[in-house]
């Protein structure tokens, strides 16, 4: 079991838009972002759909800006902001809810964080282990104890992400999506950026419809697993484990196809508070999918 530590804070002179400029070249330009970290409402992430930065003519990923600005504050909490002895491998991080606030005019979105990391000087003797026993491939026991002892030196803690999100709250994230009876998300790839972006650049992406009540990510789990989620507001889910595939017509096309399945389904559990109607189907993305059946 991950043991709980206090959550860090940055505390800083630049802007966290200098710094994350400075820090992460690959984003090749500036997040369109002001403000603070993001730790409070009154240190809430300004996202400025209207910013100079942001191209003109094509519709504005605000969610995806929220996402690429929680992996970039992580790495700086537990890697650029800390010496050398005190940084951490291993990281991983898992939302845990998401709220929207109203202040007046002001909209936040506050996603809920759990993270988990292993301290280097650990995260070192760890994998020099795994090495000298060859993937401990020979012996069961072994490779149990040695994920236990993983367990045991990962710490985790919870964290807050404030964004104000008044500039496009209501707004259009994505090209138009097709409608249906609670306006799910039911094409996940509209343009050819958004798929360019994932394949080349994120490691999720997310989008959400006007309202906020249906989000929709995609997300590389692994070299060889993606995993597509339909969230409603009221807790209800729908997934699928994805083979990763090239970013061809054809391929987007297909895999547009099964969210719209995936819609479907959704539709019908929130209609009928049954689970068994995902979980008794056939998975719409055919055999795109990973493993054999579709994630409830």
């Amino acid at each position: 079991m991950a043991i709980e530590i206090e959550a860090p804070r940055i505390r800083s002179e630049e802007t966290p838009r200098e710094i994350i400029t400075m820090d992460f070249k690959l984003l090749k330009g500036e997040l369109p972002i002001s403000g603070g970290w993001g730790y409070s409402k009154e240190d809430a992430v300004i996202i400025d759909k209207n910013d100079p930065v942001v191209p003109t003519g094509m519709p504005f990923d605000g969610v995806g800006i929220e996402y690429i600005f929680v992996e970039k504050r992580i790495y700086e909490e537990l890697i650029i902001f800390r010496s050398g002895s005190n940084q951490f491998s291993g990281i991983k991080w898992n939302r845990i809810k998401q709220e929207l606030i109203s202040d007046g005019d002001r909209k936040f979105d506050v996603l809920f964080f759990d993270v988990t990391a292993i301290p280097d000087t650990d995260w070192e003797q760890l994998k020099s282990e795994w090495k000298s026993n060859n993937g401990f491939q020979e012996s069961q026991s072994a490779l149990d104890a040695h994920i236990e002892k993983r367990n045991s030196k990962t710490v985790h803690y919870q964290t807050e992400y404030w964004f104000d999100i008044t500039s496009f709250f209501g707004k259009k994230l994505i090209s138009e999506k097709m409608k249906n009876k609670y306006d799910l998300i039911d094409k996940f790839f509209s343009n050819p950026e958004d798929a360019v972006k994932f394949f080349v650049q994120l490691k999720v992406l997310k989008f959400a419809n006007d309202d906020g009540s249906c989000i929709a990510s995609l997300e590389k789990e692994a070299v060889d697993k993606w995993t597509y989620l339909l969230e409603w507001k009221d807790g209800e889910y729908v997934g699928e484990h994805i083979k990763p595939f090239k970013p061809s017509k054809e391929n987007i096309d297909k895999f547009n196809n099964g969210c719209a399945g995936l819609a479907r389904l959704l539709e019908e559990y929130i209609d009928k508070n049954d689970i068994s109607v995902v979980t008794n189907g056939h998975s719409p993305f055919g055999d795109m999918v990973y493993e054999g059946s579709h994630t409830p």
